[in-house]
C-alpha cells in the first residue's frame, strides 16, 4: 500500500476545521451576529479568523487536482463516494425523527438517497460532475506544455479575479466559487503544482515561507474588512455584502490557498501529529457531510455562537476553537465508526466489484 502523505493529510484536516471555522463565524453567528461597528479587539480576531479560513474549500479543491492527476476516476470511487453521502444524508433525517420521536421530522429523507440532483450538498453535487470531465483535464495536464498550462491558468486567475474585484458580478457563472466550474480550475492548479510546482521558483520559496506570507496576508486582510465594515472610515467606502467577502473565487482566497498549499505539500508532521493526521485524514469529507446536513444546519448550528463577540479576547477565542474541536472530532468519531461497520459488512469490496463490472460493460457497449 502506498504511504499517504503526511503534509497533504494535514492539509485536508485544516481545510475541513477551516470550512468548519467558516460556519461557525459566519452561520453560527459569532461573527455575523456581532456588532460590526464596535471596532473591539474581538470582532478584529474574528475577521483574522474568517479571512485565514476562507481559502479552506480551495485547498480541497487543490487538492482533487494534485492527488488525481495520472490516475483514472473508478466507478467504485464514484459507488462509494455515493453511499457515504447518502448514508448520511438519508440517515441523519431517519435519526433525527427517531430522537425527537416525530416521524414528521422525517421529511426529506428521500432527497438524501438521490443527492445531486436534491443538491443537498454543493461541494458533493459539484465534485460528482466535474469526475465525468477528469479524464479530459488530466489529458490536457499532461499533455500541454509547461508554459501554456501556466499561462493558461494566469490568464483564467487574472481574469476571474479581476471580475471579482471590479465588477462583483457572475459573467463566468462560478457563483463565487460554489460551483463545477471552479472547482474544475482548481482541479488544474493542484494538477499543475503537482507536475511543475518543484520547477518553479516562486512555488518553492512559497514552500519554505508560505506559513509566514499566509499568516500575515490574513492578518492584514482581516484588518481591513474589520476596519471597512466599521463604517467609520469613509475613504475606504461602504461595507460589502458578505458573499462577496467570503467567495471563494476572489483574489485573497486563491492567494491564501496557494501560500497554505505550498507550504503543506512538503511539511512532514511527525510523531502524534503524524498519527492524528493519519486517523482523521480519511475521515475529513464526513465533517462536511454531517455538520452541514438541514438538521444539524437549521436545527443546531444556527445562531448558536451568536453570543461570542461580546466576550472579551481570550474567552471568545477558547470558545470559537472549542465549538470546531468538538464538531470536527465528533463527526471524525462518528465517520471512523461507518467506515469500520461498511469493511465488517464487505460493503466496499461489493462497491469495487459493481464498479469493475459496469466498467467492463461500458467498455463492451462502447467497443473498447
Amino acid at each position: 500500500m502506498k504511504e499517504r502523505n503526511a503534509g497533504l493529510d494535514a492539509l485536508r484536516c485544516l481545510s475541513m476545521m477551516m470550512i468548519v471555522m467558516l460556519h461557525v463565524l459566519l452561520h453560527g453567528g459569532a461573527l455575523r451576529a456581532a456588532d460590526l461597528t464596535s471596532l473591539s479587539f474581538s470582532t478584529a480576531l474574528l475577521w483574522i479568523l474568517e479571512m485565514g479560513s476562507v481559502c479552506a474549500v480551495n485547498c480541497f479543491g487543490m487538492l482533487s487536482g494534485y492527488l488525481g492527476v495520472g490516475r483514472r476516476v473508478r466507478v467504485s470511487s464514484m459507488l462509494k463516494l455515493w453511499l457515504q453521502v447518502a448514508f448520511y444524508a438519508a440517515g441523519i433525517y431517519l435519526g433525527w425523527a427517531i430522537v425527537r420521536m416525530n416521524p414528521a421530522k422525517m421529511e426529506g429523507w428521500t432527497q438524501g438517497l438521490h443527492p445531486v440532483t436534491s443538491n443537498m450538498y454543493w461541494y458533493y453535487t459539484s465534485y460528482a460532475c466535474l469526475c465525468f470531465f477528469v479524464p479530459m483535464l488530466n489529458q490536457l495536464l499532461e499533455s500541454a506544455k509547461r508554459t501554456q498550462l501556466r499561462r493558461t491558468l494566469a490568464l483564467l486567475l487574472a481574469v476571474i479575479c479581476a471580475e471579482r474585484l471590479f465588477f462583483d458580478s457572475d459573467i463566468f457563472g462560478l457563483d463565487e466559487g460554489y460551483s463545477m466550474l471552479w472547482l474544475a480550475v482548481l482541479y488544474l492548479m493542484g494538477g499543475y503544482f503537482r507536475l511543475y510546482g518543484g520547477q518553479s521558483r516562486g512555488y518553492r520559496w512559497l514552500q519554505k515561507h508560505g506559513l509566514w506570507v499566509y499568516g500575515a496576508l490574513a492578518g492584514a486582510v482581516g484588518l481591513y474588512w474589520w476596519a471597512r465594515t466599521s463604517g467609520r472610515f469613509a475613504f475606504m467606502g461602504a461595507a460589502e455584502r458578505w458573499a462577496r467577502i467570503t467567495a471563494y473565487d476572489n483574489m485573497t482566497a486563491v492567494a491564501l490557498a496557494v501560500c497554505l498549499f505550498a507550504a503543506c505539500s512538503v511539511w512532514q508532521p511527525k510523531g502524534w501529529l503524524k498519527k492524528a493526521t493519519a486517523f482523521c485524514a480519511p475521515a475529513a469529507f464526513s465533517v462536511y457531510l454531517i455538520h452541514t446536513h438541514p438538521v444539524f444546519w437549521n436545527e443546531i448550528l444556527a445562531n448558536r455562537m451568536s453570543g461570542y463577540s461580546s466576550y472579551p479576547p481570550f474567552k471568545m477565542l477558547l470558545c470559537v476553537a472549542a465549538a470546531v474541536a468538538v464538531i470536527f472530532t465528533a463527526c471524525i468519531l462518528v465517520e471512523r465508526i461507518r467506515m469500520k461497520a461498511f469493511a465488517m459488512l464487505k460493503i466496499h469490496t461489493a462497491c469495487d466489484a459493481l464498479g469493475g463490472w459496469a466498467e467492463r460493460t461500458f467498455s463492451r457497449i462502447l467497443g473498447e
